[in-house]
């Protein structure tokens, strides 16, 4: 869904028009929180550092937010340390580096835009951009924002669970014969 329909759905939570520049601001914010609290909620990316020389620290890819696998000549890897967005080999130098990780999704920059996230994530974004409004134009102990704020969070719970479910496939028990 485009961010236009994701602030109509915010308009509608909030009951009242919010300013497309704040909206994207909101979404974007939104995003970098949904990153930070859910990989469902990441893009899966993948980045070849080449060869790195033993206990040097090297940058990781920019918004990388957690290395999920590191390769060696096509092996996995578990001789590796990532810190403050660096990462080392300690004991040995390594070469033909390849490594798996999370970012955080493209920022949205128009209201034309569709966000780089799953699409249970898009009405999990309009409770945030409205909760955020009202908060902005009540404060931050206003009911009604506290409520769309914790429906944010109920909601992207739930999405996250729906994402992990959709991958993992369904679960079957199987039969069992009673002699």
């Amino acid at each position: 869904m485009k961010m236009k329909t994701i602030c109509t759905h915010a308009n509608l939570h909030n009951g009242r028009e919010i300013a497309d520049p704040i909206a994207i601001l909101y979404a974007n914010e939104a995003l970098s929180m949904l990153a930070t609290l859910y990989d469902s909620a990441c893009k899966r990316d993948t980045s070849t550092l080449g060869d790195l020389a033993e206990d040097t620290w090297v940058d990781l890819p920019e918004g990388c937010i957690n290395v999920t696998r590191v390769k060696v000549e096509g092996y996995e890897s578990l001789t590796w340390q990532a810190s403050q967005g660096q990462i080392k080999f300690p004991q040995s130098a390594a070469s033909n580096v390849t490594m798996e990780y999370l970012r955080k999704s493209n920022d949205i920059s128009t209201i034309e835009e569709v966000p780089e996230i799953s699409e249970l994530y898009h009405t999990v974004l309009s409770l945030f951009i409205a909760s955020r409004e009202r908060s902005r134009l009540f404060g931050d102990q206003e009911s009604e924002s506290q409520r769309l704020m914790g429906e944010f969070h109920a909601e992207a719970a739930a999405a996250d669970l729906r994402i992990k479910n959709q991958k993992n496939g369904p679960k079957y028990i199987g039969k069992r014969n009673f002699v």
